[in-house]
């Protein structure tokens, strides 16, 4: 699964948009990685996800901890991993977060 991110900075908050992917599923896990460095830990609720071919009947979240630039993606707001086997997927979304890098 691949797709390219887009973001906005404003100050010290950054802005990104994660396009739609899918792909076979050989993990229980799916991370993105963020274009700087977050200033704090964060817990976002994300659009739609797909687990083993199923849209799953709740938001997703995503985790991004401070000082990491590899953020998290879970399958439900409970943090479920995802499936080893079959289709998933994550919605469009965009998350918001401050980071401490200079310009």
């Amino acid at each position: 699964m691949s797709g390219t991110a887009t973001y906005v900075r404003f100050g010290n908050i950054v802005y990104v948009t994660f396009p739609t992917v899918s792909g076979t599923s050989n993990s229980t896990s799916i991370t993105v990685n963020l274009p700087f460095t977050p200033n704090g830990n964060y817990i976002v609720p994300i659009g739609y996800t797909t687990n083993g071919g199923t849209l799953v009947d709740s938001n997703g979240r995503m985790n991004i901890s401070d000082g990491s630039t590899t953020a998290s993606i879970y399958r439900s707001p409970a943090a479920g991993a995802f499936s080893n086997s079959g289709t998933k997927a994550v919605g469009t979304c965009t998350v918001s977060y401050i980071t401490g890098d200079a310009f």
